[in-house]
């Protein structure tokens, strides 16, 4: 019975288990090959942690903190964004590129690749119940920024103060409610109390 256990035991030292739940990416050992300790026998990839280290300018170090969202897409899915926030932030400017870097860790939704490509964006502030608009229906004219507002069968030439501007829309400061109904084809075309005619 000793010397099962003693057998087993054997057995059990010369496992060996992978600390982390991970893919064997390179392996290189065989079997009947002599091992020693602290010799590398198999590199591992943790496909189910990953890791984003993202890159700013140094003018913008200043608004970095840990803890900012980050939302991040990847090329062979931009439909599929995951959440995820600022871990860390590297003390240190880059001085090759003059940029600072921030670290993000996320769960994998499932398909994505160790080492391939990411996009991410961090968002440095929310605005609850912001007006955004399409940026073809901001029109600048003498008076500065307007949007047509639609008025019974005609127009109305409203000024507003724009703020934030991304992909094809324009946050709306000043200038209009939030129910306002808007032209947005078209409207460069338009001065104040031009006649339209909505088409459902």
């Amino acid at each position: 019975m000793l010397k099962l256990r003693n057998a087993n035991r054997l057995i059990e030292e010369t496992n060996i288990k992978a600390p982390i739940e991970s893919e064997v990416a390179i392996k290189h050992i065989d079997a009947g090959d002599y091992v020693q300790p602290g010799m590398v026998v198999y590199e591992l990839v943790d496909t189910k942690n990953l890791k984003v280290d993202l890159s700013f300018p140094e003018y913008l170090s200043p608004k970095l903190k840990k803890g900012l969202e980050v939302r991040i897409t990847s090329p062979t899915n931009p439909d599929e964004i995951v959440i995820s926030k600022i871990k860390d932030i590297k003390p240190n400017i880059d001085s090759r590129n003059k940029s600072l870097t921030t670290i993000i860790d996320f769960e994998n939704p499932g398909t994505w690749l160790p080492g391939a490509s990411s996009r991410a964006t961090v968002v440095f502030s929310k605005f609850e119940n912001a007006i955004v608009v399409p940026q073809i229906s901001v029109v600048r004219r003498s008076i500065g920024e307007v949007i047509y507002v639609v008025k019974g069968d005609s127009v109305k030439e409203t000024l507003v103060k724009t703020g934030l501007r991304k992909e094809g829309y324009i946050q709306i400061l000043e200038g209009i409610a939030l129910n306002d109904e808007i032209v947005k084809d078209g409207a460069g075309f338009l001065t104040d109390s031009s006649i339209i005619e909505i088409v459902n």
